[in-house]
């Protein structure tokens, strides 16, 4: 076989562009396809473009994986990050802005104990400073086999629930007064006994 080093002067293109094959033989240095050891850069001009697709067409129930890996090539430690997925566009200003991400992140590494965390995050200003602040935190424990989750940041954020609140737990705290504010009528039953807007 040929020990081919060089495509100079039968495939034009940039540094970092990558070769597709066009079915008929030849070859395209493709524009909107870089890879420099590092980054590996799709584009596109054309609307809601580019997409990437992960497509499995085995006879199975078994489903197509996209995998994060951090493999630091040392033992893992709390706070080590496996994976952050960034959302970014132009602010009004035109400078690339992060208006959203999910962040993970390891709680205890333990081994047989792993326990992890994810976060979703939006971006959310006091006025002054755009800063990200989680939407919703899910919390592993590595000893409890429970996970914890945190809606919302700062006290005055509405969370609103379009259908019905589960609580399989038997307590409900709240950090000050706790007001109920009903659309309709308040019911709650204690000890068989029915009461009816307070009364």
């Amino acid at each position: 076989q040929p020990n081919i080093t060089t495509l100079a002067g039968f495939v034009t293109g940039s540094a970092n562009q990558l070769i597709t094959d066009d079915g008929d033989g030849t070859v395209t240095s493709e524009s909107s396809l870089t890879w420099d050891g590092d980054d590996f850069t799709i584009s596109s001009a054309t609307q809601a473009k580019p997409n990437v697709i992960i497509a499995n067409t085995t006879d199975s129930a078994k489903p197509p994986m996209l995998f994060f890996v951090k493999d630091k090539g040392a033992v893992g430690a709390p706070n080590d990050a496996p994976g952050r997925i960034i959302f970014q566009g132009d602010n009004a200003a035109q400078e690339q802005t992060a208006f959203a991400s999910i962040d993970t992140a390891v709680i205890s590494a333990v081994d047989t104990d792993e326990a992890g965390s994810i976060q979703i995050n939006v971006a959310t200003s006091n006025g002054t400073v755009s800063q990200e602040k989680p939407v919703v935190a899910g919390y592993g424990n590595a000893t409890a086999n429970t996970v914890g989750v945190n809606l919302g940041y700062g006290s005055a954020s509405l969370t609103t629930i379009a259908g019905d609140l589960d609580i399989d737990g038997d307590n409900m705290t709240a950090a000050g007064a706790l007001t109920f504010t009903p659309g309709g009528l308040f019911k709650t039953v204690a000890s068989g006994v029915e009461i009816e807007n307070g009364s």
